[in-house]
This record gives C-alpha cells, structure tokens and sequence, in this order.
C-alpha cells in the first residue's frame, strides 16, 4: 500500500494533464482534489496520440493502458500526398519505443479511462464548478469555488491555453495569441464512404495513415479499423483574430474551400462528414514562459496552461504527463515540507524539454507547408512524421529521480544545472511566437526553426 505523504494537492483543471497529474500524485501517496469547470467531459471522436514517453506513465495505471490499446490506431506506414493527390513518400512508422507503444484513438476514449481510473483510486473530482480566485501564503494555497475557499499544500493549474492560473502565477494579463492557423477535425465511421470509389485506397479494414500536405495547407487522415471509422485533421491559415472563444462547430463547404483543386479523394472525405462531426479549432499560442510557479512557491502551471503545443507536434498530451510524472515525483521526494522547492525543480527539469518538443510542432507544419523540393528530392524523409529517440524513448520519472541533487544543489547552493532530456549536444536558445512566424516566411527549414527532427 502506497505511504501517505501528508501533501494535499488541488489540481484545477480535469483534462489530460489535470487528471495524469492527479493520478500520478495519489500514486506517490498524495492526497488529491480536482475541480474541473464542464459540466460534463465533451465526448470528442476526433483522435489523439499518446506517445511512448507518455505511455511509459500510463503502464503504470491498472489495466488503462492495455484497455485503451484495444481501440487504437497501429498503423505500420504513413502515406505522404501532395495536393494533387500523387504519392511522395511513404514514411515507415516507428509503432513502439521501449515496449511502450504509440497510442492513437479518440480522445473520448482516454478521457474516459482516465477519469474512471482516478475514480477508482478515491480521486474526488467535482465537475460543473468554477474556480474564481487563487490564493497563497508561505504555508498553503487555494482557489475560490463557487465563493468558498479551498485550502491545500499546493494548487496545480492544469486549466488550458486560456488558463486563469497562468494569470496569477505570472501576473500578467496576457491572452493567448493566434499561431497563424487553425485546423477542421473531422470524425465519422467509415461506411459512409463505403459506396465512394474516390476512397477505394483508404478502405482495406484496416489501419491506416494518410497525409497531404500542400501550400499553407496540410490534412492528416487516420482509419481504425477496430472501430470502423475514419477521422481527420486539416490545418489551414486563420484569417480571424483571436478571441476567447476557440472552438465551434465546423462547415463543410468552408473546408472544401480550403482544398480548392486538391485530391478529390480527400475532397470525398470531408463531404461525407456529418454536419455534428466537425469542429474548426483555432491554434492559439503563447510565447515560451520560464516563470511556471508562482512567487511564494505554492501554484504551478502544467500543460497547455505552461506550453500549448501545435496537433503537429504529436506530442502536446503526452508532454503534460511527462509533466504530471515530474510533479508528483519531486514532491514525494521533497517532502511536505519543501513544497516550494519541489516545484522550483519541477520547472527546472521541464521547461528547455518542452521549448524544445514546441518547436517540434513549428518545424513539421513548416516542412509541410512550404516544403523545400530540392532538399526533398535529395531525402525524401525531410517530410517525415518525426519520431525522435530523445523525445519519445524519454522516462520523466527515472529523469527526475536521477537529476534530484543536482537540481536541488542549482536551486540552493547557486551550481549550474545542465538540462539531459533533450537530444545531445543541444543548446537552449529563447524564442517567441512572433520570431517562429516571421522564419515560417522562408522555404523550410530556416536555421530559426530546427528542433532536431
């Protein structure tokens, strides 16, 4: 039986990162509350993948990992279209690192696990209630609920790209900014496109994978064939300003406007989506913040809320349980006692990996959008899917049981801490959003935008 630690945690916030954390705290004997604004958790078919380096932390819950396998997309290659729909490339996909795999399936269906998981460990979770004001001293933290206070060792916002946490942990009053683009998710079964000979190639029963990618424009579609449906992603240029609102119901005619004279295969796709299938999600962005805890040491930032991460990236949910494992380890390491110095080593252990794994997300849509011919008819893999080792072979709870000391002598004796969890040799350089725009001017890759692919 797992040893109580003494340490409560609130964690605002009930998505991916907020319930990882969660579980991971209970894990190392935390006691854990979560307060989640929803009403209920919106059952999206639109798919998502969890990556070895998450995996890794999701082995570790029960029979989650197994269960969600059974209903995820393994396909063994990815095919690569230009617009016009002829074959470029195709990629051999990498499905394991490990023995732990590249989990690809509806999110609904992860939500779902790990929710009940956290249920099942007496993790309290109150949906429908909304958090209106944060708090700290040097001896607790807390949130404002529904006008009554709530009190704990530490507060962990997990709260998303428009996060009100972020806010008091930073103090400023930024809001998030476009990154430029948006993307349609589209998501149906796969007999509706049963009597379409436009779609033949895609329907073997099967999984699959299958990417065009063409000026300013890129699609990803994706079969299982467990499930018998098809899902799709389309990033296109946003021509709108960002505001608070993100996400709203998606039109077809807009999305075959934004594949004017592309492959009519995939044109086929997106006219059989049903109308309440489609979301037109807008990708907006924050510059790189190196401030994730807050002034007495008490609130932290995690996920989107610290790094939103573009879909290109791969990797946004698996590097916010990278995130849960870090903060839920250096807190059973430090003790109740030390809880401001356990997330101050959080925020050292994480922050130039996941600047580097953002970049990721820039240089992939880069490659796609504006792809260098000449380079690509030297190495076709230039328009890979990436699939790096240092990304996706990565343990964040080994890393952080390992680099315990030496963070900690950096944080109290003043010694120079060296990052090893991104590839070697690498060199953190600061970047903003603005900066990443102007090099996406360029024909790919720009030295700006190489993340070591």
């Amino acid at each position: 039986m797992t040893k109580k630690s003494g340490i409560k945690v609130i964690i605002v916030g009930a998505g991916f990162g907020g319930l990882a954390a969660a579980i991971e705290c209970s894990r190392k004997g935390h006691d854990v509350e979560v307060f989640e604004q929803a009403p209920a958790f919106a059952m999206l078919g639109d798919l998502i993948v969890m990556t070895p380096n998450a995996c890794r932390v999701i082995a570790k819950w029960g029979n989650v990992l197994p269960e969600v396998e059974k209903r995820c997309v393994f396909a063994k290659e990815a095919t690569i279209h230009n617009d016009k729909g002829e074959v470029l490339h195709v990629q051999k996909m990498i499905l394991e690192n490990n023995g732990f795999p590249f989990c690809n399936t509806h999110r609904s269906y992860y939500q779902a696990a790990f929710y009940q998981y956290a249920l099942s460990l007496g993790i309290r979770v109150h949906m429908n209630v909304r958090v209106t004001q944060y708090f700290e001293d040097d001896h607790q933290a807390g949130i404002v609920v529904d006008g009554i206070r709530q009190s704990a060792d530490l507060v962990i916002g997990a709260d998303g790209v428009h996060s009100r946490c972020r806010h008091f942990v930073t103090g400023s009053t930024d809001s998030p900014v476009s990154s430029g683009f948006a993307i349609y998710r589209g998501w149906f079964p796969l007999s509706a496109l049963k009597d379409n000979p436009l779609t033949d190639a895609i329907k073997h029963g099967g999984d699959s994978m299958n990417a065009w990618i063409g000026p300013d424009v890129h699609a990803f579609v994706t079969v299982c064939g467990k499930l018998n449906s098809i899902a799709y992603v389309l990033t296109h240029k946003d021509e709108y300003e960002a505001k608070e609102t993100w996400s709203f119901p998606g039109k077809v005619q807009d999305v075959l406007k934004a594949i004017n004279g592309w492959d009519p295969a995939l044109q086929a796709i997106v006219k059989a989506t049903p109308a309440s299938k489609l979301i037109d999600w807008k990708l907006l962005w924050r510059d790189p913040v190196k401030q994730w805890v807050s002034s007495k040491g008490r609130v932290v930032l995690l996920g989107d809320a610290a790094h939103p991460f573009l879909p290109s990236s791969g990797n946004g949910a698996s590097q916010a349980i990278e995130d849960a494992a870090t903060i839920a380890t250096v807190l059973e390491l430090a003790g109740k006692d030390k809880v401001a110095l356990a997330l101050r080593a959080y925020e050292s252990l994480r922050y130039e990996r996941v600047c580097l794994a953002q970049r990721n997300g820039f240089e992939t849509r880069h490659r796609w959008h504006k792809t260098n011919w000449k380079e690509f008819n030297k190495d076709a893999s230039t328009i890979n899917l990436p699939q790096p080792d240092w990304l996706y072979a990565h343990d964040s709870e080994a890393y952080t049981y390992d680099r315990w000391d030496d963070v900690v002598a950096s944080l109290t004796q003043g010694k120079p801490f060296s990052s090893t969890n991104t590839y070697p040799g690498h060199v953190h350089e600061d970047w903003t959003v603005a900066g990443v725009m102007e090099a996406e001017k360029e024909i790919a890759p720009p030295p700006a935008l190489r993340a070591r692919l």
